[in-house]
């Protein structure tokens, strides 16, 4: 049995916003709002309306970041993780979730800003204060 990752609590929000790369481009995530577990593995609080994530119908709250691109995340620095979900608008990421105690599922997102419908501008000063996993 694996012991905790992490001690500590947190919200991780896939906030909506302006993020912008080292070189200049307006990075976006898939519309994915976290909270972090007692044992350091992020669970899926809720999902961003019209993001890719909800868009998707296979991403549920309750689920377990458990891969990003391959990549084992579990229980890993949510700053970590949040550089793995930003993006350039339009490229894809897969993500692996666990959902109860052996379904492991994949799926293909692309990143999104929905940034411009006044439902996402009225929420852009809530999330300015948190950790940002993946805007979208």
């Amino acid at each position: 049995r694996r012991s905790p990752c992490r001690t500590g609590k947190s919200n991780i929000k896939g906030g909506l916003g302006n993020i912008v790369g080292a070189s200049g481009e307006k990075l976006c995530g898939v519309g994915i709002t976290f909270v972090e577990g007692t044992n350091g593995a992020l669970f899926v609080k809720n999902l961003v309306p019209h993001g890719s994530a909800a868009k998707s119908q296979q991403i549920l709250v309750g689920d377990v970041l458990f891969e990003v691109n391959g990549n084992n995340v579990y229980c890993s620095n949510p700053e970590q993780i949040g550089n793995l979900l930003l993006g350039v608008e339009g490229s894809q990421v897969e993500l692996s979730f666990k959902r109860g105690a052996t379904d492991v599922h994949r799926t293909i997102l692309y990143r999104t800003s929905v940034a411009s419908s006044p439902a996402a501008q009225a929420k852009v000063g809530s999330f300015q204060s948190h950790s940002v996993l993946g805007p979208s």
